[in-house]
C-alpha cells in the first residue's frame, strides 16, 4: 500500500545541538504504530515536523504522497487541515467555548464546512454526547482527553498524531485512552502514530520503534 508517512534520515537541532535523529519511518493507511523514547530524544519535535509545524534541517519527508518540504507555510497549514489530526500533550482546548464549539472551530480552522452532525456523532461515539454543551473547565481529565481525540478526528484526517496521550494518566485511564485512540482511528480509517515515553503502551503496540537521544556535537 502507498505510505501515508515516509520519512528518511530526518535530522533537526536547536542552538547548534541535535534534537532529533530519525533514520526511517514508514506508516501505511490503517496502521497503528508506537514510537517510544526517553525525554529529550525529539518525540515532540518529530510530531511537529510530521505535521508541518516545523521543517527538518535535513532528510526527506512525504506525507500522503506530498513532499511537505516543497510547500510554503500557508500551503502546509492547508495541507495539515486536510490530512492530519493532532492530539497535543497539552490538550489546548479553548476555554471560552463549549465542547461542541471546540470541534466546530476545528472544522473552521481546517477549512471544512461546518458539520454539526459530524461533531455530535463523534462525541456520541466517545461517550460525550451529554457533555456537548459543557465548558472545558468542567470536564474531568479523561473527558478532556476524549474531547481532544474527537477534535483531532472531526475533519476525517488520513493521519492521527498523538503526543504523550497517557503520560499524566493513571493505569486505568491510560488503558481507556489508548483503546479509544485505536478504536476511533480504526473506525475512521486513519493511520495512528503515538509518540511517548510511557512504557505501559508497549503491550498495545508489539512492533514499537525505539527513538534514542541524538549524540551531542562536540
Amino acid at each position: 500500500m502507498p505510505a501515508l508517512i515516509e520519512a528518511q534520515d530526518i535530522r533537526h537541532g536547536f542552538g547548534g545541538q541535535p534534537a532529533l535523529a530519525l533514520d526511517h519511518l514508514h506508516l501505511e493507511a490503517g496502521q497503528a504504530h508506537l514510537l517510544l523514547g526517553p525525554s529529550g530524544c525529539g518525540k515532540t519535535t518529530l510530531l511537529h515536523i510530521l505535521a508541518g509545524l516545523l521543517m527538518p534541517d535535513s532528510g526527506s519527508l512525504h506525507i500522503a504522497g506530498q513532499d511537505v518540504r516543497a510547500l510554503g507555510p500557508a500551503a502546509r497549514d492547508r495541507f495539515r487541515g486536510q490530512h492530519i489530526g493532532l492530539i497535543f500533550q497539552r490538550l489546548h482546548l479553548l476555554g471560552a467555548v463549549n465542547v461542541l464549539q471546540n470541534l466546530m472551530l476545528a472544522q473552521h480552522f481546517g477549512r471544512r464546512p461546518p458539520n454539526r452532525s459530524r461533531a455530535l456523532a463523534l462525541l456520541d461515539q466517545l461517550g460525550l454526547a451529554h457533555r456537548a454543551h459543557a465548558m472545558p473547565d468542567t470536564l474531568s481529565q479523561g473527558e478532556a482527553q476524549r474531547v481532544a481525540i474527537a477534535r483531532a478526528l472531526v475533519n476525517q484526517p488520513a493521519i492521527l498524531l498523538a503526543d504523550e496521550p497517557t503520560s499524566s494518566l493513571d493505569d486505568d485511564n491510560a488503558q481507556e485512552v489508548i483503546a479509544l485512540l485505536r478504536d476511533a482511528s480504526e473506525r475512521e480509517g486513519a493511520a495512528l502514530l503515538v509518540v511517548t515515553h510511557d512504557q505501559r503502551l508497549r503491550a498495545h503496540f508489539p512492533d514499537a520503534t525505539l527513538l534514542a537521544r541524538p549524540e551531542p556535537t562536540a
